[in-house]
């Protein structure tokens, strides 16, 4: 399909008609929103999410805009001729501003009468028939160099919805700096777009006129580039009041090209194309702006401080949770209660106990020595996690640290309650040592009787086992009373253990609550967004997946 000189200026390259780039742009209109809500408050210079929020919105409103049809807009301050121009493209005067618009600060819109109501526009309608602007509606904005600022608030409110933008000047005008702020604010791109200078026949008509248009065109350009930000053709020189006084020449007044378009236009595949250079212009202006925008070298740092941090601290925790418990001293728990239950002891267990204490006393050469008393729990581990969070939140995402205070009563908390659950108190009675002595002496009377069971026999057999008795029952009870507490320790050293293991098991989970959790969520959180923004540049590679949580990338 052959295009015209000005086809090929508007649409900046050689573009392929095809459902690449709608395909493309769905791609990253998947992607982009997973990005933008999985990092919702990043800004790196001039553009932030915001901007790429809005650019990603009207990404999304142009796919729904392909549809064969287009819509151009003529921007320009007052006096530069768009209404004339108009008229002239038409071949026939079907605009008279100082009638339509005199005072409103609505577009203008002119459409063929089988053009459709164009969506989202709101202005003045003009229905016509004329066949050579049959395939679009045409858009005259209010003149952005107005004093009304509403005038200015449309233009940059529609800007984003036109398929192709004519922006007119004239010599008087082209210097106008509001002229290149709504430029440069529109963020066209590489969009279809061209810059005319109107009313070049008034500078032909002086006596250097050449060299004052050369002038003029040559500023104009520097202009554009300079303050305009274009990434458009060069502009060219027309005469819309010539080309609207000769409407049987199509290259009167320099409009050729611009008639040679509307020509084009008639062609569906033609205007497709068209469709589609916009849509790779608006895929590359937001992926650049992403790339511009996006801090990947500061999330990057993230991850990798975070990957240290976690090499630092996740193989510490168990040893500092196992440190925390150990400072629950058994000696602390187990002697102490010991005691206690012995001074409450009452009858042969409380003299027994202390024929036991008072015979080792003897051996040892002296008295045992106090009971340590219980340790600080867990403060070495509360300062550790705490400054591990201080250092997580250190990270630019993480706002929260830990209160060392809160963490300290948690911890203590869990101890104790750990203890409270599995340290009870036992009951101990002495009814052993009556039963043993007896028993015992049961024993010996049977065995001295041979069975005979006389009032004689038992007395005679009682007084000859008497010293047997004594120092057996004695021994006994002596022995029975230490296994007692030897039972009774057992029991409370067991109970320790098992509150030590499920104390050191709940300060585990405490540090995976305020530690290792939140760690392990950035770093997915991080390795997401990274994903997310290699994702938008994986360009094709990825575009056969759109609606995947992470499109591959080749």
């Amino acid at each position: 399909m052959g295009l015209s000189d000005l086809a090929k200026r508007l649409m900046s390259g050689e573009l392929s008609p095809d459902e690449k780039a709608v395909a493309e742009s769905r791609r990253i209109l998947s992607v982009g929103k997973k990005l933008l809500e999985a990092a919702p408050n990043w800004r790196n210079g001039s553009v932030d999410q915001a901007a790429l929020s809005q650019a990603l919105g009207e990404l999304e409103r142009a796919l729904k805009n392909v549809d064969g049809r287009l819509v151009l807009g003529l921007l320009g301050g007052t006096g530069v001729g768009k209404s004339t121009l108009i008229s002239a493209l038409a071949g026939e005067p079907i605009s008279t501003s100082s009638v339509i618009r005199p005072t409103t600060s609505l577009p203008v819109i002119y459409r063929h009468s089988s053009f459709s109501p164009v969506e989202g526009l709101e202005g003045k309608e003009v229905v016509h028939d004329i066949s050579a602007l049959r395939c679009l509606a045409i858009v005259d904005f209010p003149d952005f160099d107005s004093l009304e600022t509403v005038h200015h608030q449309v233009v940059s409110a529609h800007l984003r919805d036109l398929d192709l933008v004519v922006w007119v000047t004239d010599y008087h005008k082209y210097a106008d700096r509001r002229f290149y702020e709504v430029m440069h604010s529109a963020r066209l791109g590489a969009m279809s777009q061209a810059a005319l200078m109107n009313k070049c026949d008034e500078l032909m008509a002086r006596p250097d006129g050449y060299e004052a248009l050369n002038y003029v065109m040559n500023s104009f350009a520097e202009h554009l580039r300079e303050y305009g930000g274009w990434q458009g053709p060069i502009p060219w020189p027309v005469s819309a009041a010539e080309a609207l006084a000769e409407p049987g020449n199509p290259t009167a007044g320099g409009l050729g090209p611009l008639r040679r378009l509307l020509d084009d236009l008639a062609d569906e595949k033609y205007r497709r194309t068209v469709e589609m250079g916009n849509i790779e212009a608006r895929n590359r202006d937001f992926l650049t702006s992403v790339a511009a925008a996006a801090p990947v070298n500061e999330w990057l740092s993230e991850l990798d401080k975070i990957g240290r941090l976690k090499e630092d601290y996740q193989p510490r925790i168990p040893l500092e949770a196992d440190l925390a418990v150990l400072t629950m001293q058994r000696s602390a728990y187990v002697a102490p209660r010991l005691d206690a239950l012995k001074k409450n002891a009452k009858g042969l267990l409380a003299l027994f106990t202390d024929v036991w204490d008072f015979v080792i006393q003897r051996f040892k050469g002296g008295t045992d020595a106090p009971p340590a008393v219980p340790q600080p729990m867990a403060p070495g581990f509360v300062h550790h996690l705490a400054g591990w969070s201080r250092e997580l939140a250190a990270l630019t995402s993480l706002k929260s640290s830990l209160n060392e205070e809160e963490l300290l009563k948690e911890s203590g908390s869990i101890i104790q309650t750990s203890l409270a659950g599995n340290f009870h108190d036992p009951k101990v009675g002495s009814w052993l040592l009556w039963l043993w002595p007896l028993a015992w002496a049961g024993l010996l009377i049977w065995a001295e009787t041979g069975g005979v069971y006389t009032p004689s026999t038992v007395t005679a057999a009682a007084l000859r086992s008497a010293a047997p008795w004594l120092i057996f029952a004695l021994a006994g009870d002596i022995f029975l009373s230490r296994f007692t507490w030897f039972r009774v320790r057992r029991r409370y050293e067991t109970g320790f253990h098992k509150a030590m293991d499920e104390a050191s098991a709940q300060l585990m989970k405490m540090a995976e609550e305020h530690v290792i959790n939140p760690a392990n969520q950035y770093e997915e959180h991080l390795t997401r967004i990274l994903d997310l923004t290699a994702d938008l540049a994986g360009g094709e590679a990825a575009s056969s997946q759109p609606d995947t949580e992470h499109a591959p990338t080749e």
